[in-house]
């Protein structure tokens, strides 16, 4: 399955301030400073998977938010060299935030 539409570039200096925000809106306007991971393992498609959209995934992997959360922290010790890759383990975690802080607001009328 193909798509039609003009190839896009992403600004990385955007995101990163798109999601600054994002944190901003929930730290500071929701006062949300630590969310619980209480379901660390989901489903996830496998690499070169994911984009394929001519075929559905053959299998899907587990994935675990502490192991991922571990990983990207490790960016954050002395002397370690990030590698661009970690940003893999990102994407989980901020879904995960979203869904969790969503759920949160949401029960507390909005």
């Amino acid at each position: 399955m193909g798509t039609d539409k003009q190839a896009r570039t992403i600004d990385l200096a955007e995101l990163r301030r798109a999601v600054e925000a994002l944190f901003d809106h929930v730290m500071v306007t929701r006062g949300i400073s630590e969310v619980a991971i209480d379901h660390p393992l989901y489903w996830s498609v496998l690499p070169g998977e994911s984009r394929a959209m001519d075929e559905q995934p053959a299998a899907l992997g587990v994935g675990d938010l502490n192991d991922d959360l571990d990983f990207v922290l490790s960016v954050l010790k002395p002397g370690a060299l990030p590698v661009a890759l970690t940003l893999t383990e990102v994407a989980p975690l901020l879904a995960y935030v979203g869904e969790v802080v969503s759920d949160q607001v949401a029960n507390q009328g909005g």
